[in-house]
This record gives C-alpha cells, sequence and structure tokens, in this order.
C-alpha cells in the first residue's frame, strides 16, 4: 500500500522509470531472482492520479510509525486480491 505510491511519486513521476519498469521491478524481476514463475492470479488496482496523505490508521498495516506518515503522495492502491 505504500511502497508503490512512494517509488511511483520517486520514479516514474520524476521520469526515472515508465509504469513497465517500476511494474516489472516490483513483481517479475524479484521471481526471476528468486527462480519461481508466476503462477498466482494476485492483482491489485492502482490510481496513478490519486494524491492523499499517507497516515496511521490510513493504511491496513498495523504499523505504529514511518517516516511517510504527513506525507503527501502521488498514486494509491485503491484494491487487492490475493
Amino acid at each position: 500500500e505504500l511502497i508503490l505510491p512512494c517509488l511511483w511519486q520517486q520514479l516514474v513521476v520524476t521520469g526515472l522509470l515508465t509504469p513497465a519498469e517500476l511494474w516489472r521491478a516490483l513483481s517479475i524481476q524479484p521471481l526471476n531472482c528468486l527462480g519461481l514463475t508466476s503462477g498466482a492470479s494476485n492483482w491489485m488496482v492502482f490510481d496513478p492520479d490519486a494524491t492523499w496523505t499517507a497516515g496511521q490508521g490510513k493504511l491496513k498495516t498495523p504499523a505504529h510509525n514511518s517516516p511517510w506518515w504527513g506525507h503527501t503522495l502521488s498514486g494509491r492502491v485503491v484494491a487487492v486480491c490475493c
């Protein structure tokens, strides 16, 4: 929920990576490094235009601290299915 918006804002919005390059880095390349193949049907919906402020209680994580609390981020995970 938090890493994708952070990476989107820092890498895609700034033009350092394309959306496809970021997606490969987060999905396909880790599988390749581990010698695994994708067989799962997990998916998520990401809204790259959503702007929101990260904060405790706004995410599903039980984390009580994050350096991103209070920061406004571009992009938000809006749905996940495992």
